[in-house]
């Protein structure tokens, strides 16, 4: 019987500002916080005269997919499957506006491009460019940038909910997966927590490519060691030996597995100071990961799950 503890907590609705520069170069929303990882849209609203652009960057391809909007001054939008590349579709007119913000949605799923005027919820939109691909973009980042003599103001609708999952883990060490709670990490690359136990709060990262889950121990041994195995209770690959749990208060962790590596950080992904002390690199890449969570060993724990959703 699985043990939670009622009620989610839900935040929702953030709409980030940034400015581009009349330099051509661009910003992934990564960076500030914004994932696109596992959408196949986004919708903002520029402010510029002329020449925004767009960039899709799939983990699947080197290079970006790139959409014009209003370049040439204010005359032809398109798209380009490299930067600065040859326009494959083409619409000639002007959509941008000096003084007032206008509204797009870019839409890469179904093995094509689509770009919208309006946003999502817009009683009136219409697609303006559209381009068929031969594949699909997974876990895409997405960048803006102005450039060519025009600066930008942005507003990203992050259509991401916030909600936090408090779950209790027992003194017997067994996993239980966010799945079961209706938390999915498939796509994802990182999960953010709060743990609140004395000492061994495990987590497994059970990838569907892989037979053997990875197995990090937090506070191990009496809150004395931390380390990562390649399978459960297993040697330790790498160990950091400092006390990180503590019995009376929640602390904030974040386990990353991307890029052929895992790491483990003190603090959240909004914390402005997070350390890392504990990271092993892989020799592959963990895909379609579901995480576990477990206490055990004579300590109990309790859980705050920060996840996302749409």
């Amino acid at each position: 019987m699985r043990d939670r503890e009622a009620g989610n907590d839900i935040l929702c609705m953030r709409t980030p500002r940034f400015f581009t520069t009349k330099d051509y170069g661009y910003m992934y929303l990564n960076e500030y916080g914004i994932s696109t990882s596992g959408l196949t849209f986004i919708t903002f609203q520029v402010q510029a005269c002329s020449d925004v652009h767009i960039a899709l960057k799939s983990h699947m391809k080197e290079q970006p997919i790139e959409i014009a909007l209003g370049g040439l001054r204010n005359t032809r939008s398109c798209i380009r499957l490299t930067p600065r590349g040859n326009c494959l579709v083409t619409n000639l007119g002007s959509v941008l506006d000096c003084k007032e913000y206008r509204s797009f949605t870019v839409y890469w799923g179904d093995r094509q491009i689509l770009v919208e005027k309006g946003n999502t919820t817009a009683e009136k939109s219409n697609i303006f460019l559209s381009l068929p691909l031969n594949h699909n973009l997974h876990n895409v980042n997405v960048g803006i940038s102005t450039g060519f003599g025009s600066s930008g103001r942005w507003i990203i609708e992050d259509i991401h909910c916030t909600r936090t999952t408090r779950i209790s883990t027992t003194r017997k060490y067994r996993y239980r997966y966010l799945d079961e709670y209706g938390i999915s990490t498939s796509g994802s690359n990182f999960i953010s927590f709060q743990v609140q136990a004395c000492s061994d709060a495990h987590i497994a990262l059970k990838s569907q490519m892989k037979e053997q889950l990875i197995e990090i121990v937090i506070g191990g041994c009496r809150n004395k060691r931390s380390c990562i195995r390649l399978t459960p209770q297993g040697n330790c690959l790498a160990t950091n030996r400092v006390a990180v749990l503590n019995c009376k208060e929640y602390r904030p962790f974040t386990v990353y597995w991307g890029n052929g590596k895992i790491v483990v950080r003190k603090g959240n992904t909004t914390a402005r100071k997070s350390s890392i002390f504990l990271s092993l690199p892989l020799n592959y890449n963990l895909d379609d990961v579901n995480v576990g969570l477990s206490t055990g060993f004579g300590s109990s724990g309790r859980w705050i799950i920060e996840d996302t959703y749409c």
